[in-house]
């Protein structure tokens, strides 16, 4: 699975499901939020609530049983997403929908939160010929967001291979890119060993000019 625009790989140590597949799941892109019509999820932490919203797409009242489930579906998927966008990796995220005696359809999403992971390591590895070290000092500042022990959040690992690359570029590396970086995953401990995959390529200076 990816994870954002370094697509990164994952392995879990144990039977965790570390899918850091998610684009970082931005609010801003989805569609606007709009005030009603969301199905309702259970269970989500407050300071998470608004960034879920902007999220959810707006439903119409199902009409059946069949459309309820099939919404609390479409809502499983955005959260279960979201939560691992956020690091909560061994979230259990259910849709359900039912019908009471009056017939009246309700539906919604029910959550275990789960442990919130943390970053156990993060290191760059570079798969060609190293950057000079004041490059290489100046990129390792860049990781402090992914410091350990902060929230393993998908979007700031995908904000930091970013501005890696783009430091490489800006120290005179114009043909450098991110391989597929590894985020390894252990269950037990609820971490991740980030590592990120950098190529700097040559060294360029400007010539005569």
């Amino acid at each position: 699975m990816a994870f954002g625009r370094t697509q990164f790989r994952h392995a879990g140590r144990a039977a965790v499901a570390l899918v850091l597949s998610l684009c970082a799941l931005a609010p801003a892109a989805f569609a606007p939020a709009w005030a009603q019509g969301r199905v309702p999820v259970e269970n989500i932490p407050p300071p998470l609530r608004d960034d879920l919203k902007r999220l959810q797409r707006d439903e119409p009242a199902p009409a059946t049983l069949f459309d309820a489930q099939r919404q609390a579906d479409r809502a499983e998927d955005v959260v279960r997403q979201f939560l691992e966008s956020e690091g909560y990796y061994q979230a259990e995220v259910e849709g359900w929908a039912e019908a009471g005696n009056d017939n009246a359809i309700t539906h919604g999403v029910h959550v275990t939160l789960g442990p919130l992971f943390t970053f156990a390591s993060r290191q760059v590895d570079y798969l060609d010929m190293p950057p000079d070290e004041e490059t290489q000092a100046a990129l390792e500042k860049l990781l402090e967001p992914v410091a350990v022990g902060a929230p393993a959040r998908a979007e700031v690992a995908i904000q930091v291979g970013d501005k890696l690359v783009a430091g490489l570029k800006d120290s005179g590396y114009p043909d450098a890119r991110a391989d597929p970086a590894d985020a390894l995953a252990d269950a037990e401990t609820q971490t991740i060993e980030l590592a990120y995959k950098l190529q700097p390529g040559q060294r360029a200076s400007f010539g005569a000019v």
